[in-house]
C-alpha cells in the first residue's frame, strides 16, 4: 500500500533502510503490515480476551497463525 499523504511517505522512505537494524533491537515492539494481518485473522478466528493489543501481543498471535 501507499500512503496518499505525501509526509507520510517522505518519513516512510527516509526510516526504511533503518527498519531491519530495529526489528533486530526490538523483534516484538514492531510489527510489519503482514503481522499485524496475520494477528486479525487469528483474532477473528479465535478469539482474543483483550481489547486491545500490544505490539508484543500483535507479533505472538502472527507468529501463532504462521506455524498452523
Amino acid at each position: 500500500m501507499r500512503s496518499t499523504t505525501r509526509w507520510y511517505r517522505a518519513l516512510y522512505t527516509m526510516l526504511a533502510p533503518t527498519l531491519p537494524l530495529l526489528r533486530r533491537l526490538f523483534p516484538d515492539d514492531i510489527a510489519t503490515s503482514a503481522e499485524v494481518g496475520r494477528a486479525m485473522i487469528e483474532a477473528a478466528l479465535w478469539g482474543l480476551a483483550p481489547a486491545i493489543v500490544e505490539s508484543r501481543g500483535i507479533a505472538a498471535l502472527a507468529r501463532r497463525g504462521a506455524h498452523d
